[in-house]
């Protein structure tokens, strides 16, 4: 709905779906995770675009990384 949020969308194809579920640790599809700037995941239980409590976690873990490099 926010046309401001970005993200990225991976199709897969129906064989390589469990070796990536396997790999980022993730039951169903579609699945929504958060990763840093470095590419490191943060949370792969992410809310979904669409939810506002996903802008409350980002403002979070962004308040929390000031926090730690401060």
């Amino acid at each position: 709905k926010n046309k401001n949020w970005k993200g990225t969308l991976i199709l897969l194809e129906p064989e390589k779906v469990r070796l990536f579920q396997s790999a980022y640790k993730f039951q169903g599809i579609p699945a929504y995770m958060l990763f840093d700037q470095a590419g490191n995941i943060i949370d792969v239980k992410a809310s979904r675009p669409s939810d506002e409590e996903l802008e409350t976690e980002i403002r979070a873990l962004l308040v929390e990384s000031i926090v730690q490099s401060d």
